[in-house]
């Protein structure tokens, strides 16, 4: 029943190795099949909604800690930590009439889909 949905869009899933942890984790890549979701031309679509997202590389963050330093003259309670969010993707809320877009076929042919919120105001 999944694969009749209109507009389904199913994502590769498999099992992948991941360092220190004998598990392993899952890997899922919507950029690739016949329609990728995560595409240049996405890319271009999301610039041009919400305009070109640049996360600062390790330079970037330097110059702004040591711009900070001397703004300041001080550095004695600057705190830095770098945190991994485990399972972001899944930390997302995905409205109702987008979850046909999250779908994943997992072994044997059965259908996943992430669970979707609609919030109403």
């Amino acid at each position: 029943m999944a694969k009749e949905i209109c507009g389904i869009h199913f994502s590769p899933i498999h099992w992948t190795l991941q360092a220190n942890k004998v598990q392993g984790r899952t890997l899922v890549d919507p950029s690739s099949g016949n329609n990728p979701l995560n595409s240049l031309n996405a890319n271009a679509v999301i610039d041009s909604v919400c305009g070109r997202i640049v996360h600062p590389i390790i330079e970037d963050m330097i110059d702004m800690l040591l711009s900070f330093i001397e703004q300041n003259e001080s550095f004695e309670n600057i705190i830095s930590w770098k945190r991994d969010m485990a399972g972001a993707f899944t930390l997302l809320n995905i409205l109702a009439e987008y979850v046909r877009l999250c779908a994943y076929e997992l072994t044997f042919g059965l259908p996943m889909f992430y669970i979707s919120v609609l919030w109403t105001l």
